[in-house]
């Protein structure tokens, strides 16, 4: 091969990897045994995936379908966990990425569902729990929880938390949260040892993210709508210094 044809094709490569889609790029939890079938425990896939992501801060995937995750998930620095949703969706568990959550049942104070690193991500997905019954409510951890700089939360629907996303336990700087809407029986969002500015954009709390839930696991309305529960939303807010706060906690 002479020094052109060796060029032409050098660039033809550079070329094609310049346009070939990031999901052509990206990790998938398929590739580490994931099946979204609605019964297999996944925790261990998602957990293998992400830590190969976290080597250099790759992307992982979640194709369409319903993932159990029985034990919990972290996300490592720089890496985006990312299900199909390219924008705010409702609570349509039989389509997109769906996160069936389970641990935490009756341990308030322990490991939150996802745990977020600096720079990490969590995007288009919808959260559910299963086992969490409107007729006899029951305390579970922090959904999301995050420390560092600039973590995300973005696209994501909460269907039924008892405590939604945490911003304030641990120190953060520069948390972002966009499109997020939930049901958050106790908590929505709480803000705290925030030394940089966070900002929240389009972050809505109601009722409405259970009840809309798709069959056969949503509730009757009249029963959801008894809930008591304050809704709350934001176009945009920031948030900076040390700000303490639960923001739409029930009453």
């Amino acid at each position: 091969m002479d020094a052109w044809t060796r060029l032409t094709f050098t660039l033809i490569c550079v070329v094609a990897l310049a346009l070939m889609p990031v999901s052509a790029l990206a990790l998938s939890v398929a590739d580490f045994g994931a099946v979204g079938d609605g019964q297999t425990d996944n925790t261990a896939a998602f957990s293998k995936a992400l830590a190969q992501a976290g080597q250099n801060g790759d992307i992982v995937q979640v194709p369409a379908g319903q993932y159990v995750i029985r034990g919990t998930l972290s996300v490592p620095d720089g890496v985006t966990l990312e299900g199909i949703w390219r924008g705010q969706h409702t609570s349509q568990l039989d389509k997109g990425s769906t996160l069936l959550a389970y641990s935490g049942r009756g341990a308030e104070d322990s490991t939150p569902f996802i745990r977020l690193g600096t720079a990490s991500c969590l995007k288009g997905v919808t959260i559910f729990y299963p086992e969490q019954k409107i007729e006899a409510i029951q305390p579970y951890p922090w959904t999301i929880q995050g420390r560092g700089q600039h973590y995300n939360v973005i696209d994501v629907v909460i269907s039924n938390a008892f405590n939604g996303i945490d911003c304030g336990t641990f120190h953060n700087e520069g948390h972002h949260l966009r499109n997020v809407l939930m049901c958050a029986v106790r908590r929505g969002v709480y803000i705290d040892y925030t030394t940089d500015i966070g900002r929240l954009e389009n972050v809505h709390i109601h009722n409405v993210y259970w009840w809309r839930v798709s069959a056969p696991t949503n509730p009757p309305r009249n029963r959801s709508n008894n809930l008591r529960h304050i809704p709350g939303r934001t176009s945009r807010a920031s948030s900076s210094g040390a700000q303490t706060g639960n923001i739409f906690r029930t009453v």
